[in-house]
């Protein structure tokens, strides 16, 4: 019903603020790859003698959450914890329900299993927030990839690599392991081989 599926996706907010707990009290977290302060530096563009071509690519993306917070500099890290949760976890209902026409309470149990397990447990306790908060949009392209597996239309591979290219500029790590996984759907797919070959170095270019 809607009732139970608004329920199950207020779950999400409420278990991000659990995981934030005392943390969402004024001041600054200061995490190993995520460093903040009082005045953070606004993300460069282009690549710097410090910084590699990663660091711009996620530049628009990092720039939007600075600017979003720059009236509490000290919430921009927060506010990517509570995105990774809420984000991730309606992104895996939204699979279930939808896709896999599986129950609420099925998507629940995995969104919670999802945003809750010690490998994206440990990226946020070091500070790689845009790793994470990549990994939580992975859900949503999954969808594309799976239309891509099982019929290879173009507009499911753009779909896809619209997808890849949103989670890249989050973080170029997850955006990589989403192209991995599309690249295996269309080698599995039923096309052509010359049609999935050309399809393939297309996503790639």
């Amino acid at each position: 019903s809607k009732t139970a599926l608004f329920l199950a996706r207020a779950w999400f907010p409420f278990l991000g603020a659990i995981v934030l707990g005392p943390l969402l009290a004024p001041g600054y977290l200061l995490l190993l790859d995520a460093p903040t302060g009082p005045t953070p530096p606004w993300p460069a563009w282009t690549p710097l003698p410090s910084a590699g071509i990663a660091s711009s690519i996620q530049a628009p993306f990092s720039t939007l959450v600075r600017a979003l917070t720059q009236p509490f500099p000290g919430s921009a890290n927060k506010l990517l914890i509570l995105a990774t949760v809420c984000v991730g976890g309606w992104g895996i209902i939204n699979l279930f329900i939808r896709h896999l026409h599986l129950s609420i309470a099925a998507g629940l149990l995995s969104g919670t299993l999802f945003v809750l397990n010690p490998f994206l447990y440990e990226r946020l306790l070091a500070g790689q927030l845009l790793l994470a908060t990549g990994i939580a949009l992975i859900p949503w392209t999954l969808p594309s990839i799976m239309q891509v597996a099982s019929g290879n239309e173009l507009v499911d591979v753009a779909k896809a690599v619209g997808g890849i290219a949103l989670i890249s500029h989050v973080s170029i790590h997850a955006g990589g392991f989403v192209l991995v996984l599309l690249l295996i759907a269309l080698a599995v797919s039923t096309r052509r081989p010359h049609v999935k070959v050309a399809t393939g170095v297309a996503v790639i270019a």
